[in-house]
């Protein structure tokens, strides 16, 4: 099946990442991350409004209560994007000054998935991936990431896809998920010699994965 790839925004982003497609509101929110927005696209208007959050923003995440949910470089944060006001909720990583989020998800309870890197001095393995509970509540999980990437889960909310989008890795994991629980049973890896910064689950189940300049199914 052709792909056809058309572009939605001339956003002219330093370094636009973290789409994720509001269905209540039919807008879909974004962030540039060096920049330090996070975006609000209308595409029935073609209008992007944006709202500076005053520091590098990873991802962001919609929230049933109103609002959004926010990974930035100090830490998660609630944020009423009407009033620009940012709640903060946790800085998991005090003493890594280096380090900041950078991608997330939602699984279907609510939990939000984010993860750290270094983003200061040379590359190191120092990202790990979190979990940002209902109650607010955060769990550390793997760490000795580079590049903390890819987060995503299949329909049934069953398996969860991760990857690290460093050059010296470039990998892309699978691991069984419990979404009772937001645990993990086991973890297999998939081997793609690819730059994945993105990767999307689709209805039939396949996997679609991006970044650079390739994409894989």
């Amino acid at each position: 099946m052709a792909i056809r790839i058309e572009v939605a925004l001339a956003a002219n982003a330093r370094l636009g990442e973290g789409p994720i497609w509001d269905a209540a509101a039919g807008v879909l929110w974004w962030v540039d991350i060096t920049a330090g927005t996070i975006h609000r696209y209308d595409p029935a208007t073609g209008r992007d409004a944006a709202r500076d959050f005053g520091e590098p923003v990873g991802c962001v995440a919609p929230r049933a209560a109103g609002g959004l949910v926010v990974a930035a470089k100090s830490g998660f944060h609630l944020y009423d994007w009407e009033t620009g006001v940012a709640t903060p909720l946790s800085d998991p990583e005090p003493d890594r000054g280096a380090n900041r989020f950078n991608d997330g998800t939602t699984d279907g309870q609510g939990r939000f998935w984010a993860g750290t890197m270094k983003d200061i001095g040379d590359p190191a393995p120092e990202g790990r991936f979190y979990r940002l509970d209902t109650d607010h509540g955060v769990t550390p999980w793997r760490g000795g990431f580079y590049t903390t990437n890819g987060l995503a889960f299949s329909p049934d909310g069953r398996r969860m896809y991760f990857s690290d989008s460093n050059a010296r890795v470039r990998r892309i994991w699978t691991c069984d998920y419990d979404p009772e629980t937001g645990t993990f049973d086991s973890t297999n890896h998939a081997d793609h010699d690819m730059f994945c910064a993105g990767i999307s689950q689709l209805s039939d189940g396949n996997v679609f994965a991006s970044g650079g300049n390739s994409s894989i199914r």
